[in-house]
């Protein structure tokens, strides 16, 4: 006797549902019923009965005595869920839900052929990596080997992004955590006395967030069955700078089944640094870093440029056009100053963070860290980006607001170059953060 995926049936005179029927040997079984809810078995059909679960009737007239409007209710919505996600092995591609180019089936069939589904998603940026992500998520959904998911990814609005990606086109619901008042409300919401991570089976969360110690203590006490880990070069070994992000991927592929590792960019150069990715797939597919082994590695990662696909019509993707403008021939002597003191603060606040670093203070040398990047990124857009901020920074650690004047004079440089007077203001402001106030995080 065949089964279909998803049929119900009596095995052991309990309830279950048909969760694989891939192999010719065994049909795999999940619970459905009381007493078997969550477990998951294998059958030998020859050795053991199997029957079909007896399906009520489906012929009703509505008003007509017998007629059940509870039962009417559940065959209607079955019937709505089977429109939106298809009876197929991609039931996710059915009614238009995705527009899928078959590079993007790739990663797919290589998780279909892995023993564990662990894999490096490498592509080029823009080739939908999210996508093929979202694919094999929903397969594992089908299969009932994604009960419980976890996708760590960068801030805000990364983790909104995730959500609104995978309810508009998987049709799957999750919960967000960016930062302690999405923790909070949702720690509100869960007996005191459970893990929060345990009692929500699907979650978005920002990596940075979830590197804090009392956070991965948590998570370290739960199992997943999937974890997607978004920019995963980022929880690579990289020095001092990522041992909190590297230590809670290790956590979450130590405790998870499934792992998709997510990144444009997984090799920096260094060879530890992308050794310690793979090891996150499989502890033992890297023997010497410098030193890998094609055949075990190259099953472990999906790799493609643009240059190396063809889309569905036989196109390719355009080649970018690169212009590279000389603008450090038009900086004024005032920029470079204002430049040269900006380098010296945040090399004050790299060691600042190295100091926290070494205190066993993390969430704040991280804080202090990216304070340093945010800083010097924001005077590579403008000096009055850079300007703004070193107002809002002092008026942060201060307490109070600077004097309207000041503002005034500081809002200037949006329209007129950097004067002398507007350069003493900044350099004042830089040799106040650099007195010590430049601790505050």
């Amino acid at each position: 006797m065949s089964f279909e995926l998803g049929e119900r049936v009596i095995f052991r005179s309990l309830l279950w549902e048909v969760a694989d029927v891939s192999s010719t040997a065994y049909i795999e079984l999940f619970g459905r019923g009381r007493e078997n809810h969550g477990l998951r078995v294998r059958v030998i059909p020859d050795l053991e009965t199997i029957t079909r679960a007896q399906v009520p009737s489906l012929a009703w007239t509505l008003g007509d005595p017998g007629w059940d409007p509870l039962q009417w209710k559940a065959l209607h919505d079955a019937f709505r869920l089977t429109l939106s996600h298809g009876r197929g092995h991609l039931g996710a591609v059915d009614w238009g839900r995705l527009v899928l180019e078959p590079y993007q089936l790739v990663p797919l069939r290589r998780i279909e052929n892995l023993p564990f589904p662990r894999l490096l998603l490498a592509d080029d940026t823009g080739l939908g990596k999210t996508a093929e992500a979202g694919l094999i998520l929903f397969r594992l959904l089908q299969r009932r080997r994604a009960d419980r998911v976890l996708i760590l990814c960068r801030a805000r609005p990364e983790p909104e992004r995730w959500q609104a990606e995978l309810r508009e086109k998987f049709g799957i619901e999750t919960a967000v955590i960016n930062d302690g008042q999405d923790y909070a409300r949702l720690r509100r919401q869960v007996p005191s006395h459970l893990n929060l991570f345990g009692h929500i089976p699907r979650l978005v969360m920002s990596m940075h967030f979830a590197a804090q110690r009392h956070i991965v203590d948590d998570l370290r006490r739960v199992r997943w069955d999937v974890v997607i880990i978004d920019e995963a070069h980022h929880v690579a070994e990289r020095g001092s700078g990522t041992k909190a992000l590297t230590e809670l991927a290790r956590v979450v592929a130590a405790s998870s089944e499934a792992l998709l590792l997510l990144t444009g960019t997984p090799h920096d150069g260094k060879g530890e640094s992308f050794a310690s990715l793979l090891r996150l797939l499989d502890p033992y597919a890297v023997v010497d870093p410098d030193r890998l082994d094609p055949a075990i590695v190259r099953p472990l990662i999906v790799r493609r440029l643009k240059t190396h696909v063809v889309k569905a019509d036989g196109s390719r993707f355009l080649r970018r056009q690169i212009t590279v403008l000389d603008v450090e021939r038009h900086r004024t002597s005032e920029e470079r100053r204002l430049e040269r003191e900006l380098r010296r603060y945040t090399r004050a606040l790299r060691q600042r963070a190295d100091k926290l670093e070494e205190r066993g203070r993390r969430s704040e040398a991280m804080g202090v860290a990216f304070l340093e990047t945010f800083l010097r990124k924001r005077l590579a857009s403008s000096v009055y980006a850079c300007t703004v901020s070193l107002r809002h920074r002092l008026e942060r650690v201060q307490g109070q607001a600077l004097p309207p004047t000041t503002k005034a004079c500081m809002n200037n440089s949006l329209v007129a170059p950097l004067s002398g007077g507007q350069l003493t203001n900044v350099l004042c402001f830089l040799a106040t953060l650099q007195q010590g106030v430049y601790e505050h995080s």
